[in-house]
């Protein structure tokens, strides 16, 4: 029987340069997979949080509701694209390329691990204004502590983190999408 092991991509996150280039260059196809998975998950969630958008106009007169719904879909979005660029480049750039310029400039960097959290705890918000305060907050107290404990630890965040609140995010939609919740209504002003 032979073994399963894990993704390179999952392995990539934490250690030293050194150990990411031997990784990359043991597995080139499956770095370049990982990356280019990782890249698409991002612009399905994109995609997801602009639908979610859409479909709030028309159901809501909270213009303050909207305006951070819009306000989510910009954050993610742009960490969206940013994460594509970063994963299309990992995943067409020849492997030893990609090794010895693991990440891109340290400035650039605020734009995914900024704006994606940002955008899931505003999510999380808007889940929990209309919808589930159970779910919303979930979703949001997952994304702070995993993303804090993460740079705390690692001084780096795996982009995966991000997928379980957004996971939950979906659930909670498809379960309460319909129900809004009366219990912590958001007042108009």
């Amino acid at each position: 029987m032979v073994g399963v092991s894990r993704p390179v991509i999952l392995d990539y996150f934490g250690p030293s340069i050194g150990f990411k280039a031997q990784l990359i260059r043991e597995n080139p196809d499956q770095w370049r997979f990982g990356n280019l998975m990782m890249g698409l998950g991002a612009i399905i969630v994109a995609v997801g949080v602009v639908i979610f958008t859409l479909t709030l106009r028309p159901r809501t007169e909270n213009k303050r509701l909207f305006l951070t719904a819009v306000a989510c879909t910009g954050s993610i979005s742009l960490a969206a694209t940013y994460w594509m660029i970063v994963s299309y480049n990992r995943s067409v750039l020849p492997p030893l390329v990609t090794a010895k310029s693991i990440r891109l400039p340290d400035w650039t960097w605020p734009a995914f691990n900024i704006l994606m959290p940002l955008g899931i705890v505003l999510l999380g918000f808007i889940i929990r204004q209309r919808y589930s305060k159970w779910g919303g907050g979930l979703i949001m107290a997952i994304e702070v502590i995993s993303v804090a404990t993460q740079q705390i630890i690692m001084q780096d965040i795996i982009p995966g983190t991000h997928f379980l609140p957004l996971l939950i995010a979906g659930i909670s939609l498809l379960i309460f999408g319909g129900v809004e919740n009366t219990q912590n209504p958001v007042r108009m002003t």
